[in-house]
């Protein structure tokens, strides 16, 4: 049995996950939107990536879509450029 060519493609998983991060294609989803995901959340919308963000408590979600921050010294907008879209 042959074993399998693992950079037989002209641009393998990890340089396309490169290049994607480079041109802020790549897509980033954060568990958990508390006191640590939240604040992720943000940069990675901040810097140009597109977020989905996911979290159990129903309540802290309709915040969040709607722009709303839980969390002190973390404010954001949900018609900005690279809005955070939650979900549960």
């Amino acid at each position: 049995m042959k074993s399998p060519k693992i950079n037989s493609t002209p641009m393998n998983h990890k340089e396309r996950l490169l290049e994607a991060m480079e041109r802020r294609k790549a897509k980033v989803c954060i568990l958990g939107l508390g006191y640590v995901g939240l604040p992720l959340a943000v940069r990675f919308a901040e810097v140009g990536f597109s977020v989905v963000g996911i979290d159990v408590d129903k309540d802290k979600i309709e915040r969040i879509n709607k722009g709303i921050s839980h969390v002190p010294d973390v404010s954001f907008g949900s018609s900005s450029p690279h809005p955070i879209h939650a979900s549960t």
